[in-house]
């Protein structure tokens, strides 16, 4: 799997999923245990050990990259063992402006002037739905829009720009994109 440079410590990447055959059973009451038993020396990596959950707990570089040995033992002490390959790539963010003030409606927000600068990880020069929006270039941290629209534009004086707006949820995804 690729993981982005710029992944915050605490992110959730992974699922790891596995069935205990002597119990018929999809919850965890299967008495399995998840652990990372090699390739995380510099303790980058965490699992949850009843959960499977795989999460960054620590700063990952462009470039590296980790070959994660996974060990899944049940109550009675068998053991099955599987690899996960994680690859560190470089994240591109794309820089935009937003309104300073969020506006309940979004033909209010249309009659803002966008001012702000911040970023987006999708493939066009503004955001589509479905990307993510950021405060950082770096991608530390989301933008929440608490569901208020702000209008965007590819520079800030706007002048070349179609006016459209945006709203994020708060986990930064943008859910309603439109042009004015």
């Amino acid at each position: 799997m690729n993981l982005g440079a710029s992944t915050p410590s605490g992110t959730q990447i992974r699922t790891i999923v596995a069935t205990n055959g002597s119990v018929n059973s999809l919850s965890n009451q299967q008495g399995l245990s998840y652990s990372i038993t090699n390739g995380n020396s510099a303790g980058k990596f965490s699992i949850h050990s009843f959960t499977g959950v795989i999460s960054t707990a620590g700063t990952v570089t462009t470039g590296e990259s980790y070959t994660l040995q996974i060990t899944v033992e049940d109550a009675g002490g068998l053991q099955a063992t599987g690899n996960l390959a994680i690859n560190v790539v470089a994240v591109t963010r794309t820089s935009f402006y937003r309104s300073t003030a969020g506006k309940s409606t979004a033909s209010l927000a249309c009659n803002e002037p966008a001012a702000i600068q911040v970023y987006h990880d999708g493939s066009g020069t503004l955001p589509a739905n479905g990307d993510k929006v950021y405060t950082t270039a770096t991608g530390s941290t989301v933008f929440n829009s608490q569901t208020l629209y702000h209008s965007m534009a590819q520079d800030p004086a706007g002048a070349s720009d179609q006016k459209s707006r945006f709203r994020t949820n708060s986990s930064g995804t943008v859910s309603d994109v439109g042009t004015c």
